[in-house]
């Protein structure tokens, strides 16, 4: 049976759980913003164009936004799709080539890291996950879910681990940081259909653009 919570316990979670959702909004809005426009349908009349570049028949324009970030458009399948980052910058990422054939064919991608803290500031990696999976999502059409790795104060019924990782299933783990020994990217861990996630927040953007650049076929994966 389930424990029930004190009245304190319920303000305490409903105050932890609207600090985490200013702080979702926040880094949506400086860093997914222009992208949210796109995928909502807005107008990218305040942006400014630039000349661009081709890469494998695809011509794309640099835009700047409203904040001075630099993204870039391309046509796929007479549709605009933004990116931050360039067919040849993501390539910097370490991706298990095993990856791939596994995400072609899974319905399920799951993104999981360690639980959120009780107190103090939610690490900015945490909600650069959440907002990375909801767009794969959105982009892919696949079922992207995030989930922690241990059931805590605030994710209950929300644990994946590499347990739960089979055929139909790939369970990403979030590491860490790179360090000297291991690059940003995507490994092989000792589970099947489990993988290992080193990234910095910034590296998960790449990430976010990597997998929708292979899954339009811009990239081979």
């Amino acid at each position: 049976m389930a424990k029930r919570l004190s009245s304190s316990e319920k303000a305490e979670r409903r105050k932890r759980r609207n600090s985490l959702l200013i702080g979702f909004i926040l880094i949506f809005l400086m860093v997914f913003g222009t992208l949210g426009a796109f995928y909502g349908g807005g107008s990218t009349a305040s942006a400014d164009s630039t000349p661009g570049f081709e890469y494998e028949n695809y011509k794309f324009d640099i835009q700047t936004d409203q904040n001075g970030n630099s993204f870039y458009i391309t046509d796929i399948n007479d549709v605009q799709m933004p990116f931050y980052s360039t067919p040849y910058q993501v390539k910097a990422l370490n991706v298990s080539g095993s990856f791939w054939q596994r995400f072609y064919v899974s319905p399920n991608i799951v993104f999981t890291s360690p639980a959120l803290p009780k107190e103090g500031t939610i690490p900015v990696y945490q909600q650069y996950l959440d907002l990375v999976a909801s767009d794969i999502r959105g982009s892919t059409g696949k079922n992207v879910l995030r989930g922690f790795l241990q059931k805590d104060f605030f994710n209950e019924g929300s644990v994946f681990t590499c347990d739960n990782a089979d055929n139909s299933s790939v369970v990403i783990v979030y590491k860490g940081e790179p360090d000297e020994l291991l690059g940003a990217g995507i490994y092989e861990s000792d589970k099947a259909n489990c993988y290992d996630l080193i990234a910095s927040a910034a590296d998960l953007i790449l990430l976010r653009d990597y997998v929708v650049y292979v899954n339009w076929g811009i990239l081979n994966g």
